[in-house]
């Protein structure tokens, strides 16, 4: 696609350079962030692209997409030139300029559906640990239609760099109707949260009623260095899939690096899940799914509580944690081949079913039965082989 330079604006898109007032785009000096706020309100009631060349973009004006201008049907894409995904801390700090690809350095408050793709965020300077970098608000006021968000949006090779939380996805002013707001078909694939208080946060907000995300995919997730929660999900339905995900962070002060609570409709599976060994918080996930969840091959190194049903496959390859089972909802679990499983509280062992690998082999209770009658009891959880191999 060819964007016209100069400022005239395409339905297909702008430029946010050609609205450059300050600035050579270096660490030191910054291209004014504002340019990309004037590139999104120069586009049509259609919306289209925001080209964000590579360089540093800092302003201390949050951008506003679709909360302050007409057309608010309109979709909005964010497209820039790379982002930063290194393992080391070669920013300088959250939120810090890096030297790689397009860093916008200013924060996002998106009121319509808004895609996301080969950018760094991070809120404006001296506000990552107070602001998010980019946030989802569902405001019946602006929209009073919130079928518009069942399309979906995508968030691709982003790096989120500081933000309390990193990303949010909320809802605001829905005392009454509509009472409770969905998100259909997200994508979130390859993005990396560095030094945010919380990396990604969903809540349902002010709406009195339900909130969901439905057939939503987020994979390829990574959390380092989070000095609150890695993950804070709390909606009633949740339905669709979270895959590759590592969790290296976590705050001391913090009782769960993960927190995810949605015990509802939905059928979620999450699905290679890795603690790795840079959580400081008391324990590793707290997990209350609804119906239908899968979770397989999660691995932890401290405490899992889980206090709903489903299938689980998970294990430890190093650290003491165990797993904790709190819920009356019907539980199917299984060792990781290769990987310990050490059980804490069974709250209802009735409704747990311990599928024992390959890697259990021995007796269980005594090998030697008495004179008949006699009564064996299975009380563990625990599926059993039981023999008769003595006695009368």
């Amino acid at each position: 696609v060819s964007i016209p330079s100069g400022g005239a604006a395409a339905y297909y898109g702008v430029k946010a350079e050609d609205y450059i007032t300050t600035g050579d785009g270096s660490v030191t000096n910054p291209y004014n962030a504002s340019a990309v706020q004037n590139a999104i309100n120069a586009l049509s009631s259609r919306g289209g692209i925001v080209f964000v060349k590579a360089g540093v973009w800092s302003g201390g004006t949050r951008i506003n997409v679709g909360g302050t201008v007409s057309g608010l049907k309109r979709r909005v894409y964010i497209i820039g030139e790379g982002s930063n995904q290194f393992y080391a801390d070669d920013d300088g700090g959250a939120g810090a300029p890096n030297f790689v690809g397009t860093h916008i350095r200013a924060g996002f408050d998106c009121y319509v559906p808004t895609h996301f793709e080969h950018v760094t965020v991070s809120p404006a300077p001296g506000q990552e640990a107070t602001a998010p970098a980019i946030k989802y608000i569902l405001d019946p006021v602006i929209i009073s239609d919130l079928h518009r968000w069942l399309g979906g949006f995508e968030v691709k090779d982003v790096a989120i760099s500081g933000g309390n939380p990193g990303i949010h996805m909320t809802g605001v002013n829905m005392p009454s109707w509509p009472d409770t707001w969905q998100i259909w078909k997200i994508l979130m694939e390859r993005v990396h949260f560095q030094e945010c208080v919380t990396g990604l946060k969903i809540d349902k907000g002010d709406a009195p009623g339900s909130a969901g995300l439905l057939e939503c995919v987020f994979r390829g997730l990574e959390f380092r260095w989070s000095s609150g929660r890695a993950i804070d999900i709390q909606v009633e339905n949740w339905g669709g899939e979270m895959s590759d995900v590592l969790v290296e962070g976590g705050s001391g002060g913090q009782a769960y690096a993960i927190f995810i609570s949605t015990f509802g409709t939905g059928g979620l599976k999450l699905n290679n899940w890795s603690m790795g060994d840079g959580n400081n918080s008391t324990k590793d996930a707290f997990l209350e799914f609804g119906r239908g969840a899968v979770v397989d091959n999660f691995t932890f190194t401290k405490d899992v509580d889980i206090a709903g049903g489903g299938y689980y496959r998970l294990g430890r390859l190093f650290g003491t944690g165990v797993a904790n089972f709190t819920s009356g909802e019907a539980v199917k679990l299984e060792a990781m081949h290769g990987h310990s499983l050490a059980l804490g509280t069974i709250t209802n062992p009735a409704k747990v079913l311990i599928i024992l690998g390959p890697d259990a082999v021995g007796f269980i209770g005594s090998s030697t039965l008495g004179a008949s009658p006699a009564t064996y009891t299975n009380n563990d959880s625990y599926i059993e082989n039981v023999m008769l191999v003595g006695g009368t």
